[in-house]
Parts: structure tokens; sequence; C-alpha cells
């Protein structure tokens, strides 16, 4: 059957099933003025189907215990958060020790390390305007851009000296980059969607409208290089790009929604799904992630059949599923069938964190070399489930929820009728610690 270049994803159903499961949560339901542009997404990431095979029996779930705080004192980093009050907020992974970064005054979103991690970006509203802010961790040498309009989706570049985003316009979305030494910033481009991430050398790539993967360059944004694809783009979201510059998209080839690897603009074809494709590649660039979500409007799909994996005959995925794939070997795991809502590499690339429903909430399911663990279940904070699960994909390139020691992660939403940032030690028998009052964090990468 053929497929459209990019069918339409169901509009809000993952908004729909997750309201339930944060409704616990105390954060106000009327939308950040930062980050409305954020607030229309589209796309269902939750398999319709929740049927669990013999073979696919879940994780031994153990009783869990409080974790101590003085457990936290080892993990490596620091977290970033808004707090509830707006502010941007540095936090050890204890929650001992505490600094705002953000003024007085302003309505603080986006918070995003650099890669260096020595500084923060995020955006600001205020009564005189937006504009897009930075600081060393110390709360030093800050910097505001002015820009034009609330921006979202901040990433730095590859050595840190540009910072790429999004914001609204009044014809739709347009990506921009700034310089915060020279404290300036210039448009990129117009589209929607609009995914990117940055390569090594600071250029972008970047999947614009459904229709064009291009590569941009920073120093050079007026006029991005369409790549000379004869294959239109399929069914997924974000590239991924992996370390040494290939990138992983999916491209209708024979009438298939196919995940391909591009070397510059030479295909190799991965695998194929019949279904929207969510991509999360590990940082070594060893093993891709792949999620075959749902088609809209319920009708599940039957599962298609994992054939071998042969280098020049890609494989079928199973719809609903996770499957990881080693790009090295062509090994392949299927995940359990479980309703994904999103995941992401360890920073050792060796654990992959899948987040999924569980009944009333959410509970992280941790796929590591010895086996599968289990978190707490969870209900997610308003904050989280509107501006960052719909775009995980994205994200995943600019933020990460896991320590830079890779044994822990932190997230926000409620656990027994406490609300605020949680931090969760991945190997051990204790629950997760609530550290603070907050609605989002991100772990810094060193």
């Amino acid at each position: 059957m053929r497929r459209s270049p990019r069918p339409l994803f169901a509009g809000f159903v993952l908004f729909v099933l997750l309201t339930t499961a944060c409704s616990t949560t105390t954060e106000p339901a009327a939308p950040n003025p930062v980050e409305d542009g954020e607030a229309t997404a589209t796309t269902s990431l939750a398999p319709l189907n929740n049927e669990t095979t013999e073979q696919d029996a879940p994780a031994q779930e153990t009783e869990l215990d409080p974790v101590s705080i003085d457990e936290l004192t080892d993990l490596a980093g620091q977290i970033v958060l808004i707090d509830r009050d707006e502010r941007v907020v540095l936090t050890t992974p204890d929650g001992s020790s505490s600094q705002v970064l953000s003024t007085d005054g302003t309505s603080n979103a986006q918070p995003t390390w650099s890669n260096a991690g020595d500084r923060v970006a995020w955006s600001s509203v205020s009564s005189s305007g937006s504009s897009l802010s930075t600081a060393l961790v110390d709360g030093t040498d800050q910097q505001h851009i002015d820009v034009a309009s609330p921006a979202f989706y901040l990433s730095w570049s590859a050595d840190d000296t540009w910072i790429g985003g999004l914001r609204p316009t009044s014809t739709g979305m347009e990506m921009f980059v700034a310089n915060p030494t020279t404290q300036t910033d210039r448009q990129v481009s117009q589209a929607q969607p609009f995914y990117f991430d940055w390569a090594s050398d600071d250029s972008i790539v970047a999947a614009l409208g459904n229709q064009l993967l291009v590569d941009i360059s920073a120093s050079d944004a007026v006029s991005p290089l369409r790549r000379a694809l004869e294959p239109p783009l399929g069914a997924f979201q974000a590239p991924a790009l992996l370390p040494g510059g290939d990138v992983l998209a999916a491209l209708i080839i024979d009438g298939n929604n196919t995940l391909s690897r591009l070397a510059g603009n030479q295909i190799s074809e991965v695998a194929t799904a019949d279904g929207p494709m969510f991509l999360s590649a590990s940082p070594n660039g060893r093993r891709v992630a792949v999620l075959v979500a749902a088609r809209a409007g319920g009708r599940q799909q039957p599962e298609s059949e994992i054939i071998s994996f042969q280098f020049d005959a890609p494989i079928e995925l199973e719809l609903g599923r996770v499957t990881i794939i080693d790009l090295e070997t062509g090994d392949v795991e299927v995940q359990p069938q479980e309703r994904v809502v999103s995941m992401s590499w360890s920073p050792d690339s060796t654990t992959l964190a899948v987040l999924a429903f569980d009944g009333d909430g959410l509970r992280w399911n941790f796929r590591t070399p010895d086996g599968r663990t289990q978190g707490a279940k969870f209900s997610p904070s308003t904050r989280f489930v509107q501006r960052y699960l719909p775009f995980f994909d994205q994200y995943n390139s600019s933020a990460t929820s896991w320590s830079p020691d890779s044994d822990a992660i932190v997230f926000s939403g409620s656990i027994g009728g406490e609300s605020g940032i949680f931090v969760d030690v991945i190997n051990d028998a204790a629950g997760p610690a609530l550290i603070a009052d907050g609605q989002i964090a991100f772990w810094s990468p060193n």
C-alpha cells in the first residue's frame, strides 16, 4: 500500500490520554506565554494497543523504599529547573544547594545547557518584551538578546558559539540563530513543522515543512542548501545526526516509509514501517531506537513480522513497539509491547530509558545490558506533557534527563501527593527523591 509522503498525525491524542495521568499536579492549566509556539502539537506518540504476550512479561517490580538524600550527593553534574514562580534555578542533584539565575519580573522557560556545561540559556518574557538570556553557572556574565517573539526549542551549536531556536511569527514558525557574544540574532528559514539538529562543524541539518531536508551554515544562514534526495521525506519528526556526520531520517522509497541513513546524498535503507517513526540515536552513534506509532483514529494495524537483518534488505519494524537496531552489526532487539510516550539513551550509550503508560500514570522502564528494570509510577507535570513529550525526539538533541555518569534521571511530576522535581537512581532499590519545587528540569552534560 502506498503511503502519502508525510501523513497528518492524530491531533491531541497524546494530550487527551495524559490529561488523566497528570490531573493530580498543581500546575496552572493556562499556557505559559513564553512557550505559546509549542502549544499546538499534532502528534500522537502513544500506541493504542497495550496487549502483552507471554514472552513480553513486564520487568519484575519490587517494593521501593524512599531514597535518602544522602545517597544523591555523589551524583555528577548539576540540574537546571523552572520553579513554580517561573524562575531559572540551578541545584545540586541532592537539592541541598541552589541558585537563581533569572532576573526578577520575568517569566522564564526552556532552560538549556551548553555543551561544555558552563552556561545555561533560557527564554524570557517581561513587561518590556521577549529575550533570549544566557549566564554562566555562577550567575555571572549574563547576556540578554532582545527577540521579536518568545523563543522555544533552544539548542547550542557544537562549540557553543551559536544558539539555535524556534519562534512563532505572524505567518507560521521560523528558526533563528543567535550569537551570545555579539548579542545578535538572525532568521534562518520559515517552515512548519521545523525540526533541526547541529552537526559537529556548527552546520545545521533541518527537516522543513514535511518536505525538505536541508543543510544550513550558522555563519551564512541566508541560503540553506537542499539535499539532492529524489525520495520525499517520510513519516517522522526530527532527524538524528550520528557523530560521524551521517543523518538518520525517514524517506518514502518504493512506497514504504523507510528509515534511511544518509551520508551526504548517499542513501542506505535500514528499516521500513507502516506508521510514523520516532528516532533516538545513542550518543556513540552505534545504535538507534525506533518507535513506530499507531495509526490515527484507533485503527490498530496487524503487527509486521521481524525478518532477518541484511544491510541490503531493510528490516520491517513492528507497529507500536520500540526496536533497537545496531547500526554496525545489524543486530535487532524488539522491545515489549507497551504504550510508549518517549525514550532516551544514557550518556554512556548502554541504557535506554523508555517512558510508558502504566494504568493512570507513567513509568520509566530501563533497558540495561543486564535486562530490564522499572522506576516508580508518577503523574507528569503539565508543562512536561504539553511542551516536551510530543517533541521528545527533538529535545533529545539538546537536553537530557540523565545524569552525566548515567546513574540517575531527573523528572517533574507527582508521586504520592508530593509534587516537584524528583531524582531516581537507576540501579538501587530505593524510590525517587523529591529534591526541589519545580515544573521541568534537565541535567547538565558534565
